[in-house]
């Protein structure tokens, strides 16, 4: 192997970095190769390297270079807090809790794997646990605006808007030109129907940054409850220029066309076939060989899928559906994105057969279950409403695949 001093590497590191920083990747990465060229073991540009791949989408290669700087150094925390980020890109928080967990465990004192774990634990749906680990990160740093944002974001997604509004005045004390706190404290004033001031604070954030995706989304959805729907689909569509693939955002778009003048059904279909085939295209592999038994003997296995498994008007018209199945021809499985479970999800759950909270598991995860449990006909309550999981509907899990109640219903057109 060859051999170089360490201060020559010591530099070209140093080199590296400062491209790496300046966004001349490639130049970056010959360099990276080069010190790998004469020090193999130095777990720094491996850590390095896994950031270019997995900025450049290569996750099983970045993931890769990620263990190799942790077998040449476990106590480094910085390869194990990007695992934790990879995994969370690739829609998987369970197996990034793990990975900051461990980062943490090497530097206690890292406050951003703080703010990162208390990300993931908030998507799995464990609010409680992320407050509290986002507290723990602003003990070690409350200099870092993105702790009292996260901290905030839960706070929202449990219902207490209040205190999450003075989370994100904090964030905005620390730092006043911070475009996510002026974008999560809009969507709290707008939760607590406070629009028009809503719609200032999305505008002074949007001066800031002009291309805040999550801005322009919010944004939108302020001018479609102040009733201007032109303005609020130009911000939906800018959102879309932004992040092209970004199925949220195509959800807000679809929904305020309904409620266009200007608009025949047959466009307003028309898009709706358009972004169906878009969400469609994102995946690959579609089988669509089941296990389902069949035999007309047995029960026929009905699964519902619904964000609104809760005090919310699908439910009061799914209620009478799932006590009038009769149970001695169908089994009727639930698949709830809840957030927040209430009296109304308890008694959901009483009157099915099999309940579960699809927070936290990726599409592909749910789609697998689905299939597990070789349910017949899945029907989905959501649409292009708050919570949807559509692309998941996209790998077929069910050999027959339904929408009803929770998102008006478009008429078709001939292909």
């Amino acid at each position: 192997m060859k051999t170089a001093k360490p201060s020559r590497v010591n530099e070209a590191f140093a080199l590296a970095v400062r491209l790496h920083s300046a966004g001349h990747i490639q130049e970056a990465k010959t360099i990276y190769l080069k010190i790998l060229e004469v020090d193999a073991s130095n777990c720094s540009t491996y850590n390095n390297l896994g950031l270019i791949a997995a900025d450049e989408g290569r996750s099983d290669e970045a993931e890769q270079l990620y263990r190799r700087a942790l077998q040449l150094n476990p106590n480094y925390d910085d390869p194990a807090n990007n695992l934790g980020n990879l995994f969370m890109r690739l829609g998987q928080p369970r197996q990034a809790v793990e990975h900051y967990e461990a980062a943490i465990r090497v530097k206690p004192n890292n406050a951003g794997a703080y703010i990162n774990l208390g990300n993931a634990l908030q998507s799995l749906g464990k609010f409680e646990q992320a407050i509290s680990i986002y507290k723990d990160g602003i003990k070690v740093d409350d200099t870092i605006d993105e702790g009292y944002i996260s901290l905030g974001n839960a706070y929202n997604r449990m219902g207490n808007i209040d205190l999450a509004i003075k989370c994100y005045e904090q964030a905005l004390a620390i730092k006043p030109n911070a475009p996510n706190a002026y974008n999560n404290l809009g969507y709290a004033l707008r939760a607590l129907s406070k629009v028009n001031r809503a719609q200032m604070i999305f505008d002074r954030g949007l001066r800031i940054d002009q291309n805040h995706f999550d801005s322009y989304v919010n944004y939108g959805g302020t001018f479609k409850d102040l009733g201007h729907l032109d303005i609020a689909v130009k911000c939906y569509e800018r959102a879309l220029s932004l992040r092209p693939d970004d199925v949220n955002a195509m959800s807000n778009l679809m929904f305020a066309l309904n409620y266009m003048d200007s608009l025949t059904p047959e466009e307003v279909s028309r898009r709706h076939f358009e972004v169906g085939q878009r969400i469609d295209g994102y995946v690959k592999n579609v089988r669509t060989d089941y296990g389902n038994v069949r035999d007309k003997n047995r029960k026929l296995r009905i699964g519902y899928f619904s964000a609104d498994f809760r005090q919310h008007a699908v439910s009061y018209f799914f209620e009478p559906l799932i006590q009038a199945h009769d149970r001695d021809v169908v089994e009727i499985y639930c698949y709830a994105e809840v957030v927040s479970p209430d009296a109304v999800t308890n008694l959901l759950m009483s009157l099915s057969n099999k309940w579960l909270f699809t927070v936290g598991m990726s599409d592909a995860e749910l789609a697998a279950q689905v299939r597990e449990d070789q349910i017949d006909i899945l029907v989905d309550l959501t649409g292009h409403t708050a919570h949807a999981r559509l692309p998941m509907f996209s790998w077929r899990p069910a050999p027959v695949q339904v929408t009803w109640l929770g998102y008006p219903r478009v008429r078709t057109h001939n292909q």
